[in-house]
């Protein structure tokens, strides 16, 4: 059984509250939308393996140094220098500060991957593959006799790193209804509570006040009871002074 204070004013209020807080959610969720700056980022997978001019009854001695993970380690801090961001700037077409660069290593594997990060998708695929271009030489040559293969390039692979502007828009419209369902129902409540408080109209409801003394009605005789018929004697005359 619904409560007494939701009466259906009280219902219409707290739905045009909530239509109403959903309608500014809506509008902040487009203002950040539009401010919001697209974001993308783009990898490529290598593998550092035994260089061709290793032995060949060799090899196993070296997959076996690859697989302690030092080697890929040091390939991976070569590819994240911040040395090469000129080069992927100038690749992808923007500011040096518009690019972001990283590398690391693939867990137990000798996989290590190169992500680049810019405005554009075309951007964080052509920033990476420059980066990873011009830093294969040094990454080599700090790693020992093992070389760096592309497993996978990075054309195809930008994902925007953005929340889709559908999304921001339909989580803070639902805010802003929630927002004004809330409040809503703490006014109609608050409202409602008051004036049960104030009781009955006409009455109002006095605290802390003792009640007054209700007046006696009119013709009712307010003279002293008079006990046995007797009637007051002479008031006593006072002592004269001698002169």
């Amino acid at each position: 059984m619904p409560a007494r204070w939701l009466n259906a004013r009280a219902v219409v209020t707290i739905l045009l509250s909530g239509i109403i807080g959903a309608m500014l959610g809506v509008g902040v969720g487009l203002y950040i939308a539009h401010m919001e700056k697209p974001w993308y980022r783009a990898e490529m997978q290598l593998a550092l393996l035994p260089g061709p001019d290793v032995p060949p009854d060799q090899i196993s001695n070296y997959w076996e140094a690859l697989s302690r993970g030092q080697a890929p380690k040091i390939a991976a801090e070569v590819l994240a220098q911040p040395r090469w961001t000129p080069t992927a700037a100038k690749a992808a077409n923007v500011s040096e500060d518009s690019v972001l660069i990283t590398a690391g290593v693939i867990t137990d594997t000798t996989l290590i991957t190169a992500g680049g990060e810019a405005p554009s998708a075309q951007a964080a695929e052509a920033a990476v593959t420059a980066a990873v271009q011009e830093a294969t030489p040094l990454a080599q040559s700090v790693s020992g006799p093992f070389v760096l293969q592309v497993v996978q390039p990075a054309q195809g692979t930008a994902v925007s790193q953005t929340t889709p502007a559908s999304q921001v828009i339909s989580l803070a419209g639902l805010a802003g209804a929630v927002v004004g369902v809330g409040a809503s129902l703490l006014f109609v409540r608050s409202r409602a509570s008051r004036g049960t408080a104030r009781g009955p109209v006409g009455a109002p409801v006095q605290h802390g006040q003792p009640p007054r003394p209700q007046a006696p009605p009119l013709g009712h005789n307010n003279a002293l009871p008079q006990h046995g018929g007797l009637r007051p004697g002479p008031a006593p005359l006072a002592p004269q002074r001698d002169r």
